[in-house]
C-alpha cells in the first residue's frame, strides 16, 4: 500500500514563492543605511524590522538544526517513509509516532 499526498506536491507552491519573496526582502534590509531614514517613525520601523531580521535568521538556523536532527533520527530508525513521494521528514516522523502510540496500551 502506498501513501500519497492529496496535494501531489502542489499544496505549498504559493507558500514557497511567498517565502522566497520575504527572504529576498529581508536580505535587502540588511544593507539599508539607518542614517538615511529621515523620520522618527521610519527609524522606528526600520529598527523593528532589523531586529526581526536577526530573529528570523536565528529561527531559520534552529529550524535547519532540528531538520538535520530529525533526518538523523529517521535514518537511525531505518524508515523509508521519506523516500515515498509526498512524505517528508515531518510526515514520516508523525506516521512513526502515530503507529507507535496506537500500538501502546
Amino acid at each position: 500500500m502506498s501513501i500519497t499526498s492529496p496535494c501531489s506536491g502542489g499544496c505549498n507552491a504559493g507558500t514557497v514563492a511567498h517565502d522566497g519573496k520575504i527572504k529576498s526582502r529581508l536580505r535587502r534590509l540588511e544593507h539599508v543605511d539607518a542614517s538615511t531614514v529621515s523620520t522618527y517613525a521610519g527609524a522606528y520601523r526600520l529598527g523593528w524590522l532589523l531586529a526581526f531580521v536577526d530573529q528570523d535568521r536565528a529561527w531559520r538556523r534552529q529550524i535547519r538544526q532540528l531538520e538535520a536532527e530529525l533526518d538523523t533520527l529517521l535514518d537511525a530508525h531505518g524508515t523509508t517513509f521519506p523516500d515515498e513521494p509526498g512524505i517528508g521528514p515531518i510526515a514520516a516522523a508523525t506516521l512513526i509516532y502515530e503507529v507507535a502510540a496506537s500500538s501502546c496500551p
